[in-house]
């Protein structure tokens, strides 16, 4: 077993994170959107940290968000990412520090003990002690994909696990390890979430496409719109009616600085495709539409009857909310990727 020091120490940080977490949840949306623009949460990583988050996100996380001349649209982008960051690292040190587990810079192939790390996407990596042959059980729990289910295997390690270094584990290459802790292992993570229920995190093609995204406005008003969606699930009662009606207006916003006055009716489309990988199909029913969402990964489906989608247009590149017959949320799609229209 090999061991060097995190640059920043993180179990010394964690109080800190889970602090402004916790002020965070208590916060209106535009105060959320005020303490992103004050970066509190990028104030709590270390160099590398942010270094990967730069790496992860290069066609958002554009700019450096400290200087003088940042504007608001970067600053709360970068704020927001760091967001995410921070509770996976907040559920990594909670699940760390209940199976007392110590942290390290790296692992030696041929160490005795197991090992948990935390990868740049926000997924968790468990690795169980070596058998007599070297090979040692692993799980991978992705944290960041809607709908991934966990995948396990197992594999005889050829190099040492490091920070800052991708895990070839046979079946899978994760991203590079941002934390890592070993110990007795000899229980593994199972089907825990690597993040909260709920929290919304990166997507799947938003961590792997390049290129400059759209304007300084659109960044801040597509941000806008996550931490009102984020807000509106996680509501209850007049509170999430208000939220609702505002993620709408929000919505339709950030689709008018895309495509102004131009755009679909939801009745003109036959299908769409979301950034997560969600597949929507369109049905119309005589003087009322059907939505299915097919989650990505999958051939099932739920089905929404009698959808609307108000004053908003269906554009691609733009956020959407569907409300069904009471209002209520049916779907809130990020991204729109592809539209097909109905003939």
């Amino acid at each position: 077993m090999t061991t060097a020091p995190h640059p920043t120490p993180f179990p010394a940080r964690l109080t800190d994170m889970e602090e402004v977490e916790t002020q965070y949840q208590a916060l209106s949306p535009d105060a959320r959107l005020a303490a992103h623009e004050q970066l509190r949460y990028f104030r709590l990583l270390a160099e590398e940290e942010r270094h990967a988050l730069a790496a992860r996100f290069p066609s958002e996380l554009a700019g450096d968000p400290t200087s003088l001349r940042a504007t608001s649209a970067v600053r709360t982008s970068w704020d927001f990412r760091a967001r995410e960051l921070v509770v996976c690292m907040l559920q990594f040190g909670a699940e760390a520090l209940s199976r007392r587990l110590e942290l390290v810079g790296a692992m030696h192939p041929g160490g005795r003990q197991g090992a948990m790390a935390l990868t740049t996407s926000g997924s968790i990596i468990d690795l169980s002690p070596p058998e007599a042959d070297g090979t040692r059980r692993w799980i991978y729990r992705p944290g960041v994909r809607r709908n991934h289910k966990p995948r396990e295997g197992k594999v005889v390690l050829a190099r040492d696990v490091r920070l800052g270094e991708r895990v070839d584990l046979g079946r899978i290459v994760t991203s590079e390890v941002l934390v890592l802790a070993t110990g007795d292992l000899r229980e593994l993570g199972g089907d825990t979430p690597a993040v909260p229920e709920g929290t919304r995190l990166f997507t799947p093609a938003e961590d792997t496409v390049p290129g400059a995204r759209s304007s300084d406005e659109f960044r801040l008003e597509t941000t806008r719109f996550r931490i009102l969606a984020d807000a509106m699930g996680n509501a209850w009662g007049d509170e999430r009616q208000a939220l609702t009606a505002r993620a709408v207006e929000q919505a339709l916003a950030v689709q008018r600085i895309l495509a102004p006055g131009k755009g679909l009716a939801l009745g003109d489309v036959a299908e769409l495709a979301a950034i997560t990988g969600t597949r929507y199909v369109i049905h119309k029913k005589r003087r009322r539409l059907d939505l299915e969402r097919f989650p990505h990964g999958t051939t099932h489906a739920t089905l929404r009857e009698d959808v609307n989608i108000g004053a908003q247009r269906v554009v691609r590149g733009a956020p959407l909310v569907v409300l069904d017959r009471d209002g209520a949320v049916a779907s809130v799609i990020f991204e729109i990727t592809g539209v097909t229209a109905a003939t």
